[in-house]
């Protein structure tokens, strides 16, 4: 009879502690990662000229998502990125860091 009890459904925790528990952990981990994210896009950026007019977004999946004042900027972060910006960035971040998308 005992080993038949360890066989039985338990019934299941029905209230929302944790749920919100859960959402707490996942909220702390994204802000986390945005913040390094955007700490590391200053770090790297610090002595470009263009850098002023050209700030972090957000960050999604691993996708680093900057935003641009208009064209040349995000032409000049382009060109930055191409040549070894994207790997500092990616090794300054403690966070994984795909690709980078700059939009304007």
């Amino acid at each position: 009879m005992g080993r038949l009890r360890g066989y039985r459904v338990r019934e299941r925790d029905l209230t929302i502690g944790d749920a919100v528990e859960r959402a707490r952990r996942s909220v702390r981990t994204l802000t986390r990662a945005e913040g390094e994210a955007a700490r590391a896009w200053e770090v790297c950026t610090a002595g470009q000229p263009w850098a002023e007019r050209c700030a972090f977004a957000s960050t999604a999946r691993g996708v680093l998502h900057v935003k641009a004042f208009d064209q040349s900027v995000k032409y000049l972060a382009e060109v930055w990125l191409r040549g070894g910006g994207e790997k500092a960035l990616r090794t300054e971040a403690k966070v994984a860091v795909k690709k980078v998308r700059v939009g304007v």
